[in-house]
């Protein structure tokens, strides 16, 4: 699990520094995106064992009905 959190955040990473060494600004969206990866797996790690783990099992779960021909 952890590997699985530090390497996305690599990536994003290794884009910001492009970035910056290309056009010497990062561009919003690598922070945004950056923020956004961090919370939602913060969030992940505090749901299970909580009120709010069924249900969020289930819609991740209604994904799979709805995109799993694709696989």
């Amino acid at each position: 699990m952890p590997a699985a959190i530090v390497t996305t955040k690599l990536f994003i990473v290794a884009g910001m520094i492009h970035d910056f060494a290309t056009r010497r600004s990062v561009h919003p969206a690598w922070w945004v995106g950056l923020g956004v990866s961090v919370t939602v797996e913060v969030a992940s790690l505090m749901v299970p064992g909580t009120l709010f783990e069924p249900p969020i099992a289930r819609a991740i779960a209604s994904f799979a009905d709805v995109f799993g021909w694709m696989y």
